[in-house]
């Protein structure tokens, strides 16, 4: 799903931690900060270079390409339950409190799983493994964006 939508869900599901709500909305999109930013930046970069340019254009390229080797393997860790689940034993060992947040970054694998097809298809158990699911790819359905941006900003008019 899109970084918008991670942000708000882990809000959303976890909203009753309020005073955490900025660090809820961040860990909810970290494996996307750790995962994907350096390859968005290094194709915009090149992207960037070229006339003609818009922001749904360059969205559409880099989502259709092949990620460079370095970017599939960072992406693949940050986005596997292992990530997932060393972060979890992190926060258990060290800040048993403040464990909501690496479930929210579980939550963030998870919704990938199921919105991602392709080279950006979650390798749950990756390095392990090469396992995936090609389910939908989120950014060829803007309706889907949309109507999600609009449910998860309706939910939190609500419950805030």
């Amino acid at each position: 799903m899109d970084i918008l939508s991670h942000f708000l869900l882990g809000i959303v599901v976890f909203h009753k931690n309020s005073k955490y709500t900025l660090l809820l909305g961040l860990f909810s999109i970290l494996p996307d900060i750790l995962g994907t930013i350096p390859n968005y930046i290094y194709y915009f970069l090149q992207f960037k270079k070229q006339k003609k340019y818009t922001l749904s254009h360059f969205i559409s390229r880099v989502m259709k390409r092949k990620p460079r080797n370095k970017n599939v393997q960072l992406y693949n860790t940050t986005h596997s339950l292992f990530s997932s689940l060393l972060l979890f034993l992190v926060f258990y060992i060290f800040s048993p409190k403040h464990i909501v947040f690496s479930i929210c970054y579980f939550l963030h694998v998870l919704v990938d799983v199921l919105t991602h097809k392709g080279w950006w298809a979650p390798r749950i158990f990756y390095p392990f493994s090469s396992f995936h699911l090609d389910v939908i790819s989120w950014w060829e359905h803007p309706k889907l964006i949309l109507a999600t941006w609009f449910i998860l900003f309706a939910i939190l008019g609500f419950v805030l």
